[in-house]
């Protein structure tokens, strides 16, 4: 996989406009902003899935998610209350060294989260604030849960996309 950088990106995408033959006045803030709106796209149909784990406090409900990269998080697309004193405890295991998950991985999760829902009857219903960043948890944490696991989207990086993505957000 070739490694691409914004610059090659804004250079190629003035050169399909007619760069250098014609003067082409767009700025590259301009091009920025259509790149990143491009990306936003290409993410609602392509996500780049990670997870993350968070040490939890009893009695609290609110925690701030901070992605590693320092990458805004998109959406949260599942959370799972780790609490050793249930029976799907060691079942679950979402590991943070898997990333990108291929798609046998993210069926499996699926599948054993959807397990423990049906078995348990253990619902997590959740609010996530993009603005903020920050995860609300219904309800609160209650005694013995000592983790969670939140399974999010950011916006793919440059570096990361396939030759086919880079392009397509090339041409958009």
């Amino acid at each position: 996989m070739n490694k691409h950088t914004t610059k090659d990106l804004m250079n190629n995408i003035l050169s399909y406009l007619g760069s250098p033959v014609v003067n082409i006045e767009i700025t590259e803030t301009q091009l920025q902003f259509a790149i990143d709106e491009a990306k936003e796209l290409l993410s609602r149909y392509y996500p780049t899935m990670r997870t993350m784990n968070i040490q939890t406090e009893l009695g609290t409900s609110q925690y701030n998610l901070h992605d590693p990269e320092d990458r805004p998080i998109q959406t949260v697309i599942e959370v799972v209350r780790m609490n050793p004193n249930t029976i799907f405890y060691n079942t679950i295991k979402i590991d943070p060294l898997l990333h990108p998950y291929d798609i046998d991985n993210f069926i499996e999760i699926t599948q054993l989260i959807d397990m423990r829902r049906k078995f348990l009857n253990m619902d997590t219903t959740f609010d996530y604030d993009v603005n903020t960043q920050t995860l609300t948890l219904y309800p609160v944490i209650s005694q013995g849960e000592r983790m969670i696991s939140v399974l999010y989207t950011v916006s793919p990086h440059i570096n990361e996309m396939t030759e086919f993505n880079y392009r397509w957000v090339e041409r958009y």
